[in-house]
């Protein structure tokens, strides 16, 4: 758990640096039990936050961090499918515009605490093919 711990918050840090290099408008994440949505919030993004989850205790608490959107999402099958709900979510809602950056952060098996590892670029509206994402290698 000690590492784990260590790894989401370097992932935390390498988000923010992220952020501003690319110009993101969002950053999402699928948040278990709101661990990794704390770390993205200590960073003090300034950008939003949106942090999806199946647990609504964990929704609960997030919805106390700084920056951070809680969102009830039920566990999507892999981070492909996480990335194209919440692609469906932040255009739906009209909260960002076809082509806009966002900084996707996951794990696999999704769904599983602390196993957050992947941070990937994504375009709205790109999520038929992977062909504009930019994965991290796996820890």
């Amino acid at each position: 758990a000690r590492t784990s711990r260590y790894r989401t918050a370097a992932l935390a840090h390498g988000v923010h640096a992220m952020v501003g290099s690319l110009g993101a408008k969002w950053i999402v994440i699928w948040s278990q039990l709101g661990g990794g949505a704390r770390y993205l919030s200590q960073t003090r993004q300034a950008i939003p936050i949106v942090a999806a989850s199946s647990d609504v205790r964990a929704l609960r608490r997030m919805s106390l961090f700084y920056g951070v959107i809680p969102v009830f999402l039920p566990t999507p099958a892999n981070t492909l499918a996480f990335t194209q709900a919440m692609d469906e979510l932040l255009l739906t809602r009209r909260w960002a515009r076809e082509g806009d950056p966002v900084v996707v952060v996951a794990g696999e098996p999704i769904g599983t605490p602390g196993v957050t590892n992947s941070v990937a670029i994504h375009y709205l509206g790109g999520v038929c093919g992977l062909g504009d994402a930019v994965q991290a290698p796996r820890a």
